[in-house]
């Protein structure tokens, strides 16, 4: 938060778990310098115009500020036996030696790797289907080499490789605008995590959209009322591609998925949503999978 106070002058609050309880500095800083804190906090080591020749406000900060950040595996997604550990450490005060990744399952818990650097990006092997937490400590120097700080994940390890879908459920009914989030794990060298291009997403013929570079996608998307058949497949570096199908509905007014006015439940067998292994070019390989939503109805199926 800032507010002038006098000309020339800022009033400057700096808010969040690493400041110090009721500090008041007496340095005299610029908008560069408050730039160059966040880059540093960020990680990186670009820094743009007078804010690579000015300090950073590390005197906010009590000596022992500093985190372990985990984009990779993303909390409750589903895992393959590989799992792709992607993130990063931070300390003010400290010097990072390494970072250490564990793996719990069964209230066992196994030590993956050592990384010797202060980001990660690498894939494990892990065993045993079922909820596993997963969690990357960054440790000290010597001679102590004590941990610094520590971050945790959970998700779900399933022996099945191919492109897993979070949200939305198979054959559910969504409102005009949905939230779609998927996750890709694959098992060769030509489809393993790390070498997952990116996701698509697509209506028939027609592309919704794609993710940055990675292995998941979380985005909104906007559909006409009716029923569609959406795929979502993930593409390697190498242009191979594992797909699978999701069928959704979409209410004509938003107002017909809300719980004023409730869906009128068919009953019958529950769907079951199946990876199949089909052969292809020598590209790799191709799952297939499919989920229906309806647009234009309150009937689930």
């Amino acid at each position: 938060m800032a507010m002038a106070t006098e000309a020339g002058k800022v009033y400057t609050a700096v808010i969040g778990p690493n400041v110090k309880p009721g500090y008041v500095s007496n340095v005299s800083y610029k908008h560069e310098n408050t730039l160059r804190t966040m880059l540093d906090a960020l990680g990186i080591e670009s820094y743009p115009g007078w804010s690579a020749s000015v300090a950073d406000m590390s005197d906010f900060f009590s000596l022992n500020a500093g985190s372990v950040v985990i984009n990779s595996p993303p909390n409750g997604s589903t895992q393959g036996p590989s799992v792709l550990v992607h993130g990063g450490a931070s300390e003010l005060g400290a010097e990072i030696d390494h970072l250490e990744v564990w793996d719990t399952s069964n209230e066992k818990a196994t030590k993956l790797g050592n990384v010797f650097s202060d980001t990660i990006n690498q894939a494990f092997p892990v065993s045993g289907n079922g909820l596993h937490q997963l969690t990357v400590e960054d440790i000290g120097g010597p001679p102590g080499y004590k941990i610094l700080h520590t971050e945790v994940t959970n998700y779900t390890e399933s022996s099945t490789y191919g492109v897993f879908v979070n949200t939305p459920a198979n054959n559910s009914t969504q409102a005009t605008l949905f939230p779609f989030s998927a996750f890709a794990v694959e098992a060769t060298a030509e489809e393993s995590s790390s070498g997952i291009d990116h996701i698509e997403v697509w209506n028939g013929n027609t592309k919704l959209g794609d993710s940055p570079k990675g292995t998941s996608i979380s985005q909104w998307y906007s559909l006409a009322p009716g029923k569609y058949t959406l795929t979502v497949q993930d593409v390697t570096a190498g242009a191979s591609v594992s797909t699978r199908a999701m069928s959704v509905s979409r209410c004509r007014p938003a107002w017909e998925c809300s719980s004023t006015r409730p869906p009128t439940i068919q009953r019958g067998p529950r769907p079951r949503c199946r990876s199949m292994l089909m052969p292809m070019n020598r590209a790799g390989r191709v799952h297939r999978w499919s989920i229906t939503l309806k647009f234009g109805t309150t009937r689930m199926e």
